[in-house]
């Protein structure tokens, strides 16, 4: 039997130090490499980190707590939304990356 995939959405606001923005972006993106997630993460304009993650469920749920209270050194987290899960046939990302 095939991998089963669900993919979420996500959005963080909060304080992030603009010298730490892209670090936050790499944070997310080594926790969602450790989870064996795919996907990406990106900055907004509007100063939030927004992403797409695919994987197991339960690594899904360890990322959205991670996102949700823990985040990156010196970040603090004042929201997190994410979509509902959506179950997928197969992914449709080979890895986790940053978009720019």
């Amino acid at each position: 039997m095939g991998r089963t995939f669900l993919v979420a959405s996500s959005r963080s606001s909060g304080r992030f130090r603009a010298s730490t923005f892209g670090s936050t972006l790499q944070h997310t993106n080594n926790k969602a490499k450790q989870l064996g997630l795919v996907g990406w993460c990106m900055n907004t304009d509007e100063g939030s980190v927004k992403g797409v993650m695919e994987g197991s469920l339960d690594n899904i749920t360890e990322m959205k707590s991670w996102l949700q209270h823990t985040g990156s050194p010196r970040s603090v987290i004042q929201k997190a939304v994410f979509s509902s899960n959506e179950p997928l046939a197969s992914s449709n990302f080979k890895t986790f990356s940053i978009r720019r």
